[in-house]
C-alpha cells in the first residue's frame, strides 16, 4: 500500500502483507468508537482492464469494507437516477454563475455531513492491480492520495473485497488528522469557514456565504452559531429545504425555544413539506394555546392543503385575539382564500397592519373595507403614507374599482325608468356615488415622493372626475334631465383620460408595468 498527501509534506508508506494492514484494524477500530468517523464514497470506479465484473464488485465492497471498520457511511451515484433524500437539501440547482461556490462533490459531502469524501479508481500496476483513493476534508477541503494494491486475479470478487478492506484499513487517525478530519481539525477548519462566511456575506456573495457556513455546521454541529447563520443563509437563497434541515438540528439544540419552533415551521411551509409545518405548529400551538401564530401557521398548513372551512375557523381564532382589526368581518374568509402567504396577522407590526389588509381587501374586490384598512394605515403614525412602489400597487387595485363603480353606474343610468323602482335605483346609485367618493378621498389622502407627484396629480383629479360623474348619473335618475345625462358621460369620458395621464407619467417615471 503506498499513499500520498496532496498539498502536505510527501510521504509514502509499504506494507508487505494485507496481514500486515489488516493488523492496525483493532486500534483503528478503538479510536472510531471514541470518535465517529464518517466518510462519503463517491461512485467513480473505474478504468482497470479487468473491466465492468471488478468495478461493480469494488461499487459493493468499498462501502461495505468501511461499514465493517466502524466508520459511518453514505453513498452517492452520480449516475443514479434517483438522489438519496439528502441531496434535496442541497443549495438550489440554479445559481449566480459569478459564484465560486465550489465542485459538486464538496456540496455533496457538506450536505450529508460525512468529515471526508472519497473518490476512487482502479489502475494497473506492473502485475498488480491497486485501488488509488482521494480523500478530501469537508471542513479543511485538504486533500490526500493513497493507494492499496494486490495481485491482478480472475477472481473479482475475492480480489474486490481485498482491496476494499486494504483500503478501509488503511484509513488511520494519523491520516484523519492530516485531512484536518480528525475533532481538532474541524473545529479548527469550522471557525476559519464561518469567518469565510461572514465576508461573503457582507459582500453580498449569498451563495457563497451559504456554502460556507454549511461547511462550518457540519464540521462543528453542536455550534448554534454556525447552524443559525447556515439556515439564514440557505434561506437567503431560496434553499428552503436545507434552511428547513440546518433548523431542525439547531431545534434539537434548543427544544425549548418557541420562536425557532415557529421558523422552522414556516420554513416547511416554503419547502413544500406541509406535514412537517402541521407538525411543528401543532406542538407550538399544543406548549401554549394562546400562541397565535402558531394557530395562524395552522391555518396557512390548512389553507396550503385546500381546505379553506378549517383555515378560516382558525383565521377567526386568531383575527378574535387581535382585536379591532380594519374590516375583520370578511378577513378569514379572504386570508382562507388567498393564493399565499401574502398576509400573516402576527407577524406584521400593528401599526402597519392597515396597508397589507387594505390590499388584500381590494384584491377581494370588499372596497369599503379596503379603504377603511388604508385609511387606518394613513392615520397611524407619522409617516410617508406610501413607498411608490406600494402606491403604485394600490393604485392598480383603486383603478379596478374606479372601473367597476363606472360600469355599474353606466348600466343603471342606460336602464329603461320602468324596469327598476326609483327608490332602489337612487339606493344603488347613492351607494356607488359614496363608494367613489371614498375612493376620491383616499386618493387625496395618499402621499407618494416628489417624483411621482405628477402622476399622482392626474390620479386623484380622475377620481373625483368619477364622483363628479355618478352624482350627475344620480340626479340625472331622478329628474330625467338629458343634460345631466350628457355632463355624466363627459365626466366619466375625463375621468378615463385623467387616468390614462397618470398610468403614461408612473411609466415615464418609475418604468412602472400597467
Amino acid at each position: 500500500m503506498v499513499f500520498a498527501p496532496v498539498n502536505l509534506p510527501s510521504k509514502s508508506w509499504r506494507v508487505a502483507s494485507a496481514l500486515a494492514l489488516l493488523a492496525l484494524s483493532p486500534a483503528v477500530s478503538l479510536a472510531q468508537e471514541a470518535a465517529p468517523r464518517s466518510v462519503l464514497v463517491i461512485h467513480r470506479v473505474s478504468g482497470h482492464w479487468l473491466g465492468a465484473a471488478l468495478e461493480d464488485v469494488l461499487a459493493q465492497a468499498l462501502p461495505g469494507a468501511l461499514r465493517e471498520a466502524g466508520f459511518e457511511v453514505k453513498e452517492y451515484d452520480p449516475f443514479a437516477s434517483v438522489f438519496p433524500d439528502w441531496v434535496s437539501r442541497l443549495l438550489p440547482r440554479e445559481r449566480d454563475e459569478s459564484s465560486s461556490i465550489g465542485d459538486g462533490d464538496h456540496r455533496l459531502a457538506v450536505a450529508s455531513g460525512a468529515d471526508v469524501y472519497l473518490r476512487a479508481e482502479l489502475a494497473e500496476q506492473g502485475s498488480d492491480v491497486a485501488l488509488r483513493a482521494q480523500l478530501t476534508g469537508t471542513a479543511s477541503r485538504r486533500d490526500l492520495s493513497l493507494e492499496v494494491a494486490e495481485p491482478a486475479s480472475g477472481d473479482a470478487e475475492k480480489l474486490g473485497w481485498t482491496l476494499a478492506r486494504l483500503l478501509a484499513a488503511a484509513l488511520t487517525e494519523d491520516i484523519w488528522r492530516q485531512i484536518g478530519a480528525n475533532p481538532e481539525g474541524r473545529c479548527a477548519a469550522a471557525a476559519e469557514q464561518f469567518a469565510a462566511g461572514e465576508a461573503a456575506r457582507d459582500e453580498g456573495r449569498l451563495w457563497d456565504a451559504a456554502l460556507a457556513f454549511a461547511v462550518a455546521a457540519a464540521a462543528d454541529p453542536t455550534n448554534a452559531d454556525y447552524l443559525s447563520a447556515a439556515a439564514d443563509a440557505y434561506a437567503a437563497v431560496g434553499g428552503y429545504p436545507g434552511a428547513l434541515a440546518l433548523t431542525l438540528r439547531l431545534l434539537q439544540l434548543r427544544p425549548d425555544d418557541r420562536t425557532l419552533r415557529l421558523r422552522a415551521g414556516d420554513l416547511a411551509l416554503l419547502a413544500g413539506d406541509r406535514v412537517a409545518a402541521q407538525f411543528l405548529f401543532q406542538k407550538a400551538a399544543d406548549a401554549d394555546p394562546s400562541d397565535l401564530r402558531a394557530v395562524e401557521g395552522l391555518a396557512r398548513v390548512a389553507r396550503a392543503d385546500g381546505d379553506a372551512e378549517r383555515a378560516q375557523l382558525l383565521y377567526q381564532q386568531v383575527i378574535r385575539g387581535l382585536p379591532d382589526l380594519p374590516g375583520a368581518p370578511w378577513l378569514a374568509a379572504l386570508l382562507a382564500k388567498q393564493p399565499d402567504d401574502a398576509i400573516q396577522l402576527t407577524t406584521v407590526p400593528r401599526d402597519q397592519i392597515g396597508l397589507p389588509l387594505g390590499r388584500l381587501y381590494l384584491r377581494g374586490g370588499y372596497f369599503p373595507e379596503g379603504v377603511q384598512s388604508l385609511l387606518s394605515y394613513h392615520l397611524s403614525g407619522d409617516r410617508p403614507a406610501y413607498a411608490d412602489a406600494g402606491y403604485l400597487a394600490l393604485a392598480a387595485g383603486l383603478d379596478e374599482e374606479a372601473d367597476r363603480v363606472a360600469r355599474a353606474v353606466a348600466d343603471l343610468a342606460e336602464r329603461p325608468p320602468d324596469q327598476l323602482a326609483d327608490d332602489r335605483a337612487d339606493a344603488e346609485l347613492a351607494d356607488l356615488h359614496s363608494r367613489s367618493d371614498r375612493l376620491a378621498t383616499l386618493a387625496e389622502r395618499m402621499q407618494v415622493s416628489p417624483q411621482l407627484d405628477p402622476a399622482h396629480r392626474y390620479r386623484v383629479l380622475a377620481y373625483n372626475l368619477l364622483n363628479q360623474s355618478n352624482f350627475e348619473a344620480l340626479l340625472y335618475h331622478r329628474t330625467h334631465d338629458q343634460d345631466r345625462g350628457r355632463r355624466a358621460d363627459l365626466l366619466r369620458d375625463a375621468c378615463r383620460k385623467a387616468r390614462s395621464q397618470a398610468q403614461e407619467l408612473e411609466q415615464g417615471l418609475l418604468g412602472a408595468p400597467r
